[in-house]
């Protein structure tokens, strides 16, 4: 299974944290992005069912641009799992929000045991993002993960991936800037 950590776009500013919404850079950033997720899923490298976001404004929009990327003109016909369809959810909890991780951890072991899940996006905030790769990864102690950079700029994705053994890998990560 993969797990697709992506923080929000980059939002304006505002005194009420919660209703921050994309700045137009932001929705930029995140159509840029959407179209580097989507050309993942296309050559099969990328996989989603689902995709979480925080209940926070900046984060519900991000989630819903990379949604509607993915579903554009492609039914989502990559993802060959889980009867080829893609849900859009909101973490009604916050705590994609406010750093609750270990939370978010137990929660991505009852998806997978449960569900027949090829890929699960978070669409989130830091440091939660952060301390979730972290945590996952870092889990394995091999020399090769604890130098990884789980720092996240506005709208980057980090991947993972869990292997047979059921321990998550650093997969990639795609930022807006690249090539």
């Amino acid at each position: 299974m993969q797990l697709h950590l992506v923080r929000h776009g980059d939002a304006k500013q505002s005194n009420d944290d919660f209703s921050r919404a994309l700045s137009e850079k932001g929705v930029l950033e995140v159509e840029l992005l959407s179209r580097k997720i989507k050309e993942g899923i296309e050559q099969n490298k990328i996989f989603i069912n689902r995709i979480y976001h925080s209940n926070l404004l900046r984060a519900k929009e991000t989630a819903e641009i990379i949604f509607k990327t993915i579903l554009k003109n492609e039914n989502n016909k990559n993802n060959s799992n889980n009867n080829n369809k893609l849900f859009l959810e909101e973490d009604n909890d916050l705590s994609l929000y406010n750093d609750n991780y270990l939370y978010i951890v137990d929660k991505l072991k009852n998806y997978s045991e449960n569900e027949n899940t090829e890929g699960i996006m978070l669409v989130g905030h830091m440091p939660s993002l952060t301390k979730i790769g972290e945590y996952l990864v870092r889990a394995n102690a091999t020399n090769k993960n604890s130098r990884i950079d789980f720092s996240f700029a506005t709208a980057n994705m980090v991947s993972l991936e869990r292997d047979n053994n059921d321990e998550w890998n650093y997969l990639w990560k795609i930022t807006p800037k690249d090539k």
